[in-house]
């Protein structure tokens, strides 16, 4: 099927059906619900490559900003300031380094993409605090993205890759030397989806803990399974590895009824790998892993050279395959007898690490780390319920598979982990321990 205009078309209703919802409602809470149950359109171009490359999502978290400036700046907590200084110290950083590397325009550019995903995880944050029953409704919206991926790789399964967005996929998703497919759901790349997947399937079980009908229960459990399958279908073994540490985590942080439950899933999930056919992708894969990890080792080792040449504001945020193809010249592939040069070193800290230097890695790491612990450190003093180990475990497992691919450069799992970061810093506190604080 010709999808050569699809791109387009869905990226104008993407942008009509927010601008509906605002003039309909005018409320935060519905524009940001919109986003997420919009998510598989997010990803889509706003602007030509030639214009900076905008998404659909830069241009709908910008909205929101310019339609509710009041409720941004909005101050929570001496933290929230806290964090406030240190995301403009980051920006000028950013900044900073944009100007004096080599490819300023560019760099500028993608300086321009990052501040969508950090005015979006602000405006979330302040709205679960102010009105503590938006954070289920931000799970179930995210649920039904899930859904819909999971519909999406069922039809590939039936009539093939040509069921997409895309007028052409990322080439990983099909194999010649094994000959097998790696579905992309409606992503442009496996990779995504598998990430994607992974990371909805412990929200299932999240869901699952607050079910009372036992046919729920399993229908929750049941998803968490599709879920699995959904990540052995996109041939992402990051995605199945992170899958396997967030499950890792319940168990050594859950109750036994939990470790039970886990112990269980995992039984489950491992004899669908086992029972699943020779022609599954990602099991192919794992013949040339050796190999394959030869290949990254290189590559990460160029880019931790290339980090350490500039260790202070690195060389540009977005600049890696424009230094790549100047300065490491041997970082490339042969794609249908075109030479193209790494736009990342196949592992998202390093890429980070490179463009933005040693201080701004620091600070990246911040964003990500301190929510995660503080988090840790609430659940062991008993402030948090326990349901939040299932959205640490979503968050643990997306870290964990970043090792090896970069994949914020997909605006989706941008819009997630955010979600996922700001779910984090606004569970609600359990309900014991405020009566016990009243007393």
């Amino acid at each position: 099927m010709n999808t050569s205009g699809l791109p387009l078309y869905l990226a104008a209703v993407a942008c009509i059906g927010f601008g509906g919802i605002y003039l309909y409602r005018k409320s935060l809470e519905h524009c940001l619900l919109y986003i997420l149950y919009a998510l598989p359109l997010m990803g889509l171009l706003a602007t030509k490559t030639s214009l900076g490359g905008f998404k659909i999502f830069d241009l709908l978290s910008i909205g929101c900003l310019a339609l509710f400036p009041k409720t941004f700046f909005r101050g929570l907590s001496s933290l929230s300031r806290s964090t406030g200084w240190l995301f403009l110290a980051f920006v000028l950083l950013l900044l900073i380094g944009s100007l004096a590397s080599e490819f300023p325009q560019t760099s500028l550019l993608a300086l321009l993409q990052v501040l969508p995903a950090f005015v979006y995880c602000r405006l979330l944050v302040v709205v679960c605090y102010v009105n503590p029953t938006f954070y289920s409704q931000v799970l179930r919206a995210l649920r039904f993205s899930s859904y819909l991926l999971l519909v999406f790789i069922a039809v590939q399964l039936v009539v093939g890759l040509s069921f997409t967005f895309y007028p052409a996929l990322n080439q990983n998703t099909y194999d010649p030397l094994h000959d097998t497919i790696r579905y992309p759901g409606f992503f442009h790349d496996s990779q995504a989806s598998g990430q994607f997947l992974a990371i909805a399937s412990f929200l299932f079980l999240y869901s699952s803990r607050d079910e009372k009908s036992l046919k729920q229960k399993l229908l929750h459990l049941g998803l968490f399974a599709a879920c699995g399958v959904g990540v052995l279908l996109s041939g992402s073994r990051s995605a199945l590895g992170g899958l396997l540490v967030g499950m890792v985590l319940l168990l050594l942080c859950g109750g036994w009824r939990l470790q039970v439950s886990v112990l269980s899933l995992g039984i489950l999930v491992g004899s669908l790998y086992l029972l699943a056919s020779p022609n599954l992708a990602i099991l192919n894969r794992a013949d040339n892993i050796d190999e394959d990890y030869k290949f990254r080792q290189s590559v990460w080792q160029e880019a931790w050279d290339i980090s350490l040449n500039n260790p202070g504001l690195g060389i540009g945020i977005g600049n890696f395959q424009s230094y790549t193809s100047m300065h490491k010249q041997e970082l490339y592939l042969e794609i249908d007898d075109e030479i193209v040069y790494f736009d990342q070193p196949e592992n998202g800290y390093l890429k980070v690490l490179t463009e933005i230097g040693f201080v701004g890695f620091g600070i990246f790491l911040s964003f990500l780390l301190r929510p995660a612990g503080k988090t840790l450190i609430g659940f062991y003093n008993k402030t948090l319920d326990y349901k939040v180990l299932f959205i640490l475990a979503a968050f643990t497992g997306w870290l964990f598979s970043f090792n090896t691919v970069y994949s914020l450069f997909d605006s989706r799992i941008t819009i997630v982990v955010a979600t996922l970061l700001a779910l984090l810093i606004t569970h609600p506190i359990k309900d014991g321990f405020l009566n016990e604080q009243a007393s």
